[in-house]
């Protein structure tokens, strides 16, 4: 058993980002079923846990990043956290309102940022009606 664990512990050390169902079915002791939960075990760890290293350079990455608000029917606000150099640590809905309508408290929009440690933060919030001019209500004090 120890034996079959080391083996594949040495195959990720020496070829991690290569590793495939055939290398790790090669390792005696490890059978299709086996190798099948490896792979995904990696899959879900490069998806969830190893970050993507978006960086934010200009106004053409976020809109990349918030394109799915074009499409909206309601008021969604959100939230970019960056790291000190500029790579996307989160992003988050803050709030989602109605139509015309959203309600955001300065303690919702910084817990996030606050918590995710960052050094930057870039709030985006859509605009249903397609207008992309700013509304009075964006452009009043609160």
């Amino acid at each position: 058993m120890f034996e079959v664990a080391r083996d594949i512990l040495k195959l990720a050390q020496d070829d991690f980002d290569n590793i495939n169902l055939e290398k790790l079915t090669d390792i005696e002791g490890v059978g299709l079923a086996k190798a099948c939960q490896i792979m995904a075990a990696i899959e879900f760890s490069k998806r969830f846990l190893v970050k993507e290293g978006i960086k934010v350079k200009n106004i053409d990455d976020v809109v990349k990043l918030v394109e799915e608000l074009r499409a909206k029917k309601q008021k969604y606000f959100l939230s970019l956290t960056l790291d000190g150099a500029s790579y996307l640590i989160q992003k988050r809905i803050v709030f989602i309102g109605t139509l015309n309508h959203s309600i955001v408290h300065p303690r919702e929009v910084f817990a996030d940022a606050i918590s995710d440690r960052a050094a930057g933060i870039i709030f985006v919030h859509n605009h249903p009606s397609g207008n992309i001019d700013p509304s009075k209500e964006d452009m009043a004090p609160q």
